[in-house]
């Protein structure tokens, strides 16, 4: 929090926001700035949109990955093993909380990514929930591999 009513603070670090009206006018937008012992800024997350913005835990854990709280899990299936982990236990209304689903496959086993031609693909599917807003899931970008036939 900083109380600047001129706006001079906020418009030299470049985060007035700029839509804001009526009260909330001359405010910044939400983030976060990481600070080094020396002063200097070394990272800022802010994001375009006020209700859109990274949880504390989202910046501690981009920052130090090591000290990151995350929730995880394990699914086991006949052909495959999902581990999964969400940054943030709790959320609250405008928070962005980070999905990550790591599929192992047995050796025997291969799937494609999507963007592959020519193959049926995998893709991750999250059945909508009227509280949340999905965003597109980022896969890892898809290679072709030429792989021996076993003798």
């Amino acid at each position: 929090m900083l109380a600047d009513p001129d706006s001079r603070i906020i418009r030299a670090y470049q985060v007035l926001n700029v839509e804001a009206t009526v009260q909330f006018k001359g405010m910044a937008g939400p983030g976060y700035f990481f600070i080094d012992t020396k002063g200097d800024i070394r990272e800022k997350f802010f994001e375009a949109k006020y209700r859109q913005r990274l949880s504390g835990n989202n910046v501690i854990a981009k920052l130090f990955p090591e000290l990151a709280q995350e929730v995880t899990g394990t699914i086991e299936a006949p052909h495959l093993r999902l581990a999964v982990e969400q940054s943030d236990r709790t959320a609250v209304p405008g928070s962005r909380i980070t999905l990550t689903v790591e599929v192992r496959l047995p050796l025997d086993v291969h799937v494609y990514a999507p963007g592959t031609k020519g193959y049926k693909t995998i893709s991750l599917l999250i059945d909508p929930a009227p509280e949340v807003q999905l965003m597109p899931a980022v896969y890892p970008r898809s290679q072709i591999l030429y792989l021996p036939a076993n003798q």
